[in-house]
């Protein structure tokens, strides 16, 4: 066996990247055979369509596709199986409207001269990476900085979910896009460009030929679809909720310039006056829209033009007075525009539109048990997958990612979720991503594997090292007394025999590696130097691995890697 400060000697920090603090898809979690190939065994399937789930099964995934589903799919012994009874595999979560920059930024962030593009891109990454852990694996990000961030998480150098770019929004002055301070005069008669647009958050863009070369822009750096400002909002200063933006014109060369480009423009729109003009424009999906009549949502219905909607909460007191005044008819609205738009036929997407508030991200998954209010659980699942799935879809040839998503179904993208219970029975179980989702997986990579599988069971470890990202370490003295046995049955306790006394905990359900460590454990271990810092670790397992005949599980907590060997 080689050890692991030899490995750190010889390859310096690069172990950390190697492991787990390099994105977690450029590498296999555990060892999944020659081929690559991943079996979930025992399995009941949502496929994103139906309104049950499937009879246990078995599903191949070989790279990033999947290959096969049923129960006659052999267990080749070169691949990872990962068996799960009373668990349900589901087609990743999509949110299709974010945006991960504004955010993962506070407006106190934003309005500070110390903010840099690489600052707010770091931030966005931070927040990207916790969003792809809550198993949302694809997002529409309609404004803002997104571009350099997007390829970041392509290339490995980030974790987080596939991204569906807009780029900078487009608005007319005086629009729902102008971000800009008292102070700051207009770019077309003074001549600066605002701070907003130079940031990448925004382009002001009035008349037919500004809208094209603003449209053109974004599509130039690889925006997937085109996000225009068409009618007032709430997070602006400058535009009532009633405005209409931009006139016919202007929004049909918007409309043209991207059909061009073989994809679509979404507008920001509330009213109806806003949405007809839009749908007239030849507009394809609309974004709110808590404030349309029913003639006008039975016109997106007869044209097939998309209704991207939220589930809004109520105002917080965080908030600019003036936003809470103006978000409150939206409010009190919405519960008749889903209802209208769903008895109507209209095409419903769904997302969280979160802004400027990141204490809030954390929430993002209890807001899809909310949508309950107008929906079988079973559609629920469907619309934050299959059916968010088809508005990504629409970017067609523009589409940053080839291959079907939203589905569990032979040739689609591997995607995935596996959830510990029946989502269908309890939509609860997605409010709780953290202790709930067992498996996260994004193009056959698995990014959480919190499963232990029959390569672990029965077996028992020694604790050899718990290292911080920070390179900062603690090892027993003895590592026969801190031990991880692991049942036949996946069920796991560790045991660490402190100097002080004895803490032993149990994972918090079969089949898992999440503890949650026993109060007295700091006072049992403190003569040990096993600080609180270090025995919280092992709440937070996210993931193992198996190298060189030892056990690392890497955590969420500060990105430590907890090494085990086996023990005698």
């Amino acid at each position: 066996m080689k050890p692991f400060k030899q490995f750190l000697s010889l390859q310096g920090l690069a172990l950390i990247g190697l492991l787990f603090a390099l994105p977690l898809q450029a590498q296999p979690v555990r060892d999944a055979g020659a081929e690559g190939s991943v079996i979930f065994d025992q399995v009941r399937v949502f496929d994103g369509q139906s309104s049950s789930l499937s009879a246990p099964t078995r599903v191949l995934i070989r790279g990033n596709r999947i290959i096969a589903i049923g129960q006659d799919i052999e267990l080749d012994p070169a691949a990872q199986v990962i068996t799960a009874p009373e668990h349900t595999l589901m087609p990743g979560l999509i949110d299709v409207h974010v945006h991960l920059t504004f955010g993962a930024l506070s407006m106190a962030d934003l309005t500070s001269p110390d903010l840099t593009p690489q600052s707010a891109e770091q931030a966005a990454a931070r927040e990207a990476e916790a969003m792809l852990m809550r198993g949302f694996t694809a997002v529409r990000d309609v404004g803002g900085p997104i571009f350099s961030l997007k390829a970041g998480i392509d290339q490995g150098r980030y974790l987080g979910p596939r991204v569906w770019p807009s780029g900078a929004t487009v608005s007319q002055t005086a629009g729902h896009g102008d971000f800009r301070a008292p102070q700051e005069r207009s770019r077309r008669f003074f001549g600066e460009a605002s701070r907003a647009e130079q940031l990448g958050a925004t382009f002001i863009a009035d008349g037919r030929a500004e809208v094209l070369t603003a449209v053109r822009e974004n599509l130039r750096f690889g925006a997937s679809q085109i996000k225009l400002m068409a009618g007032g909002g709430t997070s602006s200063a400058y535009d009532p909720i009633d405005v209409t933006q931009y006139t016919f014109d202007e929004m049909r060369a918007a409309v043209e310039a991207t059909e061009d480009w073989g994809t679509y423009v979404t507008v920001h729109a509330y009213t109806s006056r806003a949405v007809q003009r839009a749908i007239d424009a030849g507009v394809r999906v609309v974004e709110h829209g808590q404030l349309l009549d029913e003639d006008t949502l039975k016109k997106m219905a007869d044209n097939d033009v998309w209704l991207s909607l939220q589930v809004l909460r109520a105002s917080t007191p965080d908030m600019d007075p003036l936003r809470r005044a103006k978000r409150a008819p939206i409010i009190d609205n919405q519960p008749r525009v889903w209802s209208m738009a769903r008895e109507l036929g209209v095409r419903l997407a769904w997302g969280t539109d979160f802004l400027f508030e990141p204490d809030l991200n954390h929430e993002q998954n209890s807001y899809i048990p909310l949508l309950a209010e107008w929906f079988e659980p079973a559609e629920v699942l469907k619309l934050v997958t299959h059916d968010n799935a088809q508005l990504l879809a629409l970017s067609g040839l523009r589409s940053p990612y080839e291959g079907r998503l939203g589905v569990v179904e032979e040739g689609a993208l591997a995607d995935l979720l596996l959830v510990r219970g029946d989502p269908i029975a309890d939509l609860s179980l997605l409010a709780d991503p953290d202790r709930n989702f067992a498996v996260i997986m994004k193009d056959g990579q698995l990014v959480k594997d919190a499963v232990v599988t029959s390569e672990l069971a029965g077996t028992a470890w020694e604790l050899v090292e718990i290292q911080s990202m920070d390179d900062q370490r603690w090892a027993p003295e003895d590592p026969a007394r801190y031990t991880l046995e692991l049942a036949v049955n996946g069920a796991a306790t560790m045991t660490l025999d402190c100097n002080r006394g004895r803490a032993e905990w149990s994972s918090e359900g079969p089949n898992q590696l999440r503890f949650s460590p026993v109060a007295s454990t700091r006072a049992l271990c403190q003569d040990d130097g096993l600080s609180e810092r270090y025995a919280s670790q092992f709440e937070w397992v996210r993931s193992y691995v198996l190298r060189d005949g030892h056990l690392f599980l890497a955590t969420y907590a500060d990105g430590a890697i907890i090494e085990f060997r086996p023990a005698d």
